[in-house]
């Protein structure tokens, strides 16, 4: 691949060291069955699936680069919701940079500025705890405004239910809200004040003013 603008996601599990023996299975199969899920989803854009790369970590890389935020909301989405026994939270960094991918090679063989961005991102959040998301891009002019606002976005789904989840990751796709309802097995009406409660119009602003910020915010090769 040419050297072209890349996101690179990094993930780590919340309090991964809490878990009993019994847990860790199951968040072991958790794990792999989620990251099957995104990646077929999201097959076009990561040019490298998203594997694990060392202890609770996993990575993949994202092309285009501003879809990164999307694949981040499913991968933190199923994580959350798909077993009610664990409901797992993410630290989730993505690094922005142009860079070069070398074909059939797991993330953790690659490097580049986007790699050392989202690991600098990823440390930051580990060290601090105080949050879930960092976007770091080699743009750092807009390093500022972008962490802002997913902060705000980082308060408005730290209280998401599982239930919510469920509503938010099928509306995602672009399910109506009575094709939502029928595969929950809820009125319409239910799965319309899931979304309100969640206040998922306000964070798809937000999500979508980053998006078109990263997709016009030239980077140098």
């Amino acid at each position: 691949m040419k050297n072209k603008p890349i996101a690179v996601i990094t993930a780590d599990i919340v309090g991964s060291t809490s878990h009993s023996a019994k847990n860790r299975e199951l968040l072991g199969r958790l794990v792999q069955r989620v990251l099957r899920q995104v990646n077929f989803a999201y097959g076009k854009e990561l040019i490298v699936p998203i594997t694990v790369t060392v202890g609770d970590e996993f990575q993949g890389v994202v092309f285009p680069h501003w879809r990164a935020l999307s694949v981040a909301d499913r991968l933190r989405g199923l994580m959350y919701c798909i077993d009610k026994r664990l409901a797992v939270e993410l630290y989730v960094s993505i690094g922005i940079a142009c860079g070069i991918i070398r074909k059939g090679k797991e993330s953790r063989m690659q490097e580049g500025p986007a790699f050392y961005l989202s690991r600098q991102g990823i440390d930051a959040l580990k060290k601090s705890k105080s949050r879930t998301t960092k976007l770091l891009i080699q743009a750092e002019d807009i390093n500022e405004g972008i962490d802002l606002i997913l902060n705000y976005q980082d308060m408005i789904l730290s209280s998401w239910t599982p239930a919510q989840w469920q509503a938010i990751l099928m509306r995602d796709r672009g399910l109506s809200l009575k094709h939502i309802g029928r595969k929950l097995g809820v009125a319409y009406q239910n799965v319309q004040k899931r979304l309100k409660a969640a206040n998922w119009e306000c964070y798809t602003r937000g999500r979508s003013y980053l998006e078109d910020l990263l997709s016009n915010t030239p980077l140098k090769g």
